[in-house]
């Protein structure tokens, strides 16, 4: 079953930008055995990704608050699906669920729970007009991303639970257990302060992997 997330920023810059579209992309983080990198761009280059959205910004003269967007879909460590399959999930998703907008896609395969990444810009490329998005955009999303997991025979959530929020800390710990949870938790934090620039960056990619 898969789990759609809203990940908060309090303040935004280029900066913050940068740093989670470099922490996504991260190559022990989306790279499968078989040497496939599961990063995808929509309506952009996953690699020029930021200086995209950043161009589209000056382009339309925009000098918002917020710069991007960041969601997460997240699977059920017991649900059969393997990166490539979450992946064109997710490309499935953003193409229905922001499809005139520049989405960086990026699915990590690193952790028990596959999850993918949706970084979109706050910015509409071809019009110019500000994306409007938010927590309670969730109840839009995740009737979305549960018809795509059934048409692709995966499990959803009952619908009694259809307001939480993802997988509590101790759902995640217990997914990991037999990994060394404790080692998880310290590279999980090591590798997200590296990234973020801020106290809220910070437990905002810390958010994004599962941790309350």
């Amino acid at each position: 079953m898969a789990t759609v997330t809203f990940i908060k920023y309090k303040c935004q810059s280029a900066g913050a930008l940068r740093g989670v579209a470099g922490y996504v992309s991260q190559e022990e983080k989306t790279m499968q055995e078989n040497g496939q990198q599961l990063i995808s761009g929509q309506n952009c280059n996953p690699q020029l990704a930021c200086q995209e959205f950043l161009a589209t910004r000056t382009m339309h003269r925009k000098d918002s608050p917020v710069y991007f967007y960041h969601y997460v879909q997240s699977f059920h460590p017991d649900e059969a699906v393997t990166g490539e399959q979450a992946h064109e999930l997710a490309k499935e998703f953003a193409a229905r669920a922001w499809p005139d907008s520049e989405v960086l896609i990026a699915t990590h395969v690193d952790a028990p729970h596959i999850h993918s990444h949706f970084i979109v810009n706050a910015v509409c490329f071809e019009t110019g007009q500000m994306l409007r998005q938010g927590p309670r955009t969730l109840a839009t999303l995740r009737p979305l991303s549960d018809e795509i997991c059934l048409s692709h025979h995966l499990s959803v959530l009952p619908k009694q639970q259809k307001k939480a929020q993802g997988m509590s800390t101790r759902e995640y710990r217990a997914a990991a257990k037999g990994e060394s949870w404790k080692f998880r938790l310290i590279n999980v934090i090591d590798n997200c302060m590296r990234y973020a620039h801020t106290k809220d960056e910070f437990i905002a990619l810390m958010k994004s992997e599962g941790y309350g």
